[in-house]
């Protein structure tokens, strides 16, 4: 507990650093490699445990008397962290969007244990009864990844996060998607939002925004994990469900960044 304490304390510290980079975007839209190419950045999902990546992981990590604890102290510097960040002034703020067919296949194996436990135990309520530890069927994955994976995540976290913590309607902003990024400046954020697909070729962007030059490399990409095999099969032939497509690309989320 006094590593996570420590821990806790210097990403307090590190908001409060006047040259303090914010890398603040939902999950799996290739934001590890800007985190580890740019100094002194601060890499975050969300400031509202509500919002975090996986709702089933949260949801496990309740069991047991240490895990509220802990969970009771994820909450309060949550609390501290959002704090300091509204009343920091002149930040800069990184965020990334991604398609959302693509982001939520990539994190659905970024975190698939936990969603594989939901499925086996209905710990979530997702289905009328829990799946069979001996139904190991070659579509398993497939039925998981349809019933247990929160697929409107992506077309909520602008709304239910980042404007939260920001006071910033990202869609008040017409976004270039041939380009690919927008920057924008409201209420004392200073605010670049790119689309992952074409994050290579605007780091330039990216540059001129910081004022210094990146180094960025691939990191944390599903080929470096040990479920690449599979994932590049699903997504190769796995055909996801049309209801869960069209809500996916007919949402706010879809036609502002991609459509």
């Amino acid at each position: 507990m006094k590593d996570y304490f420590k821990g806790e304390f210097l990403k307090l510290k590190q908001i409060l650093d006047p040259e303090t980079i914010f890398i603040y975007q939902m999950g799996k839209v290739g934001s590890t490699s800007l985190e580890l190419g740019i100094n002194k950045s601060f890499h975050v999902h969300c400031f509202y445990l509500a919002n975090h990546t996986c709702p089933a992981r949260i949801k496990v990590n309740q069991i047991g008397l240490k895990n509220r604890l802990k969970r009771c102290s994820d909450s309060l510097f949550r609390f501290l962290q959002r704090t300091l960040f509204k009343v920091k002034a002149n930040k800069k703020i990184i965020t990334l969007v991604r398609n959302p067919v693509e982001r939520n296949m990539s994190m659905f194996f970024h975190d698939i244990d936990a969603y594989l436990f939901m499925a086996h135990t209905n710990f979530l309520n997702t289905r009328k009864q829990l799946l069979p530890t001996r139904n190991q069927s070659s579509t398993i994955l497939e039925d998981v990844f349809t019933n247990e994976f929160d697929h409107n995540y992506p077309l909520c976290w602008f709304d239910n996060e980042f404007y939260k913590t920001t006071g910033i309607n990202i869609y008040s902003y017409r976004f270039d998607k041939k380009v690919g990024y927008i920057e924008l400046e409201e209420r004392g954020h200073r605010v670049i939002c790119l689309a992952q697909e074409t994050l290579n070729k605007n780091l330039d962007k990216i540059e001129s925004f910081l004022d210094c030059s990146i180094n960025i490399s691939e990191h944390n990409s599903a080929d470096m994990k040990w479920y690449a095999d599979i994932y590049h099969k699903f997504k190769t032939e796995f055909e996801i469900p049309a209801y869960i497509k069209y809500k996916l690309e007919n949402s706010k989320f879809y036609q502002h960044f991609y459509q």
